[in-house]
């Protein structure tokens, strides 16, 4: 947001919010730009207009004062159009091999040839919306989409949160360390874990057709690992050999989860697919012929059977919570939460702070 870093954080003194000048809360967390000492209500965050030190000039400000926006390189306040919308190029990136890519052997895995690479990312800095993303093969456009999150100057998981997350890698229990994973993104800025949720949902679709692709959660981790959690220094190759692992098994429980919650879902709704068809072959044995309804015969038939009328009448009813129920599912699909309960958020965070 405007070149602010905003964290999580409670205050424990009288500290007033910058944005709408009121009092900060002593119970609620409220957000801390760790670049300027910024402080405003998370509320608040859609009303900043007042950039970080780090940058001068708002987005609207930078776009009609350049020619070109370069999407690559930059800070992703720099290329967002709004504060909660995601960069244009990785939405435009994530849309465009799902709807031709994903069942391409090697997604992530393989390589284009780095011309047609170059040739994608110029012409993304030159016009990215009216770009003909059919005139590139997938695997460009993956290494263009993991160029643009390696050259970020801060990771989607940023610097900041670099230790905590080897530190949560290194958890032996298995669901001790989920909490701790849940509880570091909780401290990302927004933006940042808006796009770790987009990212990490594509990549759980991936995994669903590794039948087709022959990717795994683990080979996606081990290929974006290294993008998404780089180390803030430069590592010697042995201190490297040491923290691959942890960094890759961090991005692997996190896509593992994700994961799970897709295919759990994508159960539920087969599952209310059968109950659905159980349901109107029922209907149908009462009916015993679907044109009666439109005769008025049925009618008459189900006023001569008051038992029947009840059983047709709670089939219809069972049918439409069925269908609600569907209705439902498919908006938890597409949205997908990795975040906990608010109470499962704040034992996370004790959790964390314990550990570190």
């Amino acid at each position: 947001l405007l070149g602010h870093t905003f964290l999580e954080k409670h205050f424990n003194v009288l500290t007033v919010c910058e944005t709408c000048e009121e009092p900060m809360s002593l119970v609620e967390p409220g957000q801390y730009c760790q670049t300027c000492d910024y402080v405003s209500h998370k509320s608040c965050l859609s009303h900043l207009k007042t950039p970080c030190v780090t940058c001068s000039e708002t987005i609207d400000e930078c776009d009609t004062k350049t020619e070109k926006v370069l999407h690559f390189g930059n800070p992703l306040n720099c290329v967002t159009k709004s504060h909660t919308g995601l960069p244009l190029i990785f939405e435009l990136c994530l849309k465009s091999i799902e709807s031709t890519g994903m069942i391409t052997e090697g997604i992530y895995r393989k390589s284009s040839a780095k011309s047609k690479v170059s040739r994608l990312i110029s012409n993304i800095n030159d016009d990215l919306e009216n770009l003909d993303w059919e005139a590139y093969d997938v695997h460009a456009i993956c290494s263009a989409l993991k160029t643009f999150l390696n050259e970020l100057p801060d990771p989607l998981l940023t610097f900041d949160l670099y230790d905590k997350c080897i530190i949560a890698a290194r958890i032996s229990d298995r669901a001790e360390k989920l909490r701790a994973v849940q509880a570091i993104l909780q401290l990302l800025p927004l933006i940042n874990y808006h796009c770790i949720e987009r990212l990490v949902f594509h990549m759980a679709q991936v995994c669903q057709l590794g039948e087709h692709n022959k990717m795994s959660s683990q080979s996606l981790a081990i290929i974006f690992a290294p993008v998404l959690l780089r180390s803030p220094e430069d590592l010697p190759l042995i201190e490297l050999a040491k923290v691959v692992p942890l960094q890759t098994l961090f991005i692997q429980v996190i896509i593992e989860e994700h994961l799970k919650k897709f295919r759990d879902t994508i159960d539920d709704m087969e599952q209310l697919d059968r109950d659905r068809r159980n349901t109107i072959r029922k209907i149908k044995q009462i009916t015993q012929d679907d044109s009666k309804s439109d005769s008025g015969i049925f009618d008459q038939a189900l006023q001569e059977d008051p038992t029947a009328a009840l059983r047709w009448r709670q089939l219809n009813t069972q049918l439409a919570d069925i269908e609600s129920q569907k209705f439902s599912l498919t908006v938890e699909l597409a949205r997908l939460d990795l975040r906990e309960s608010s109470t499962e958020d704040s034992s996370s965070h004790d959790s964390m702070d314990a550990m570190i």
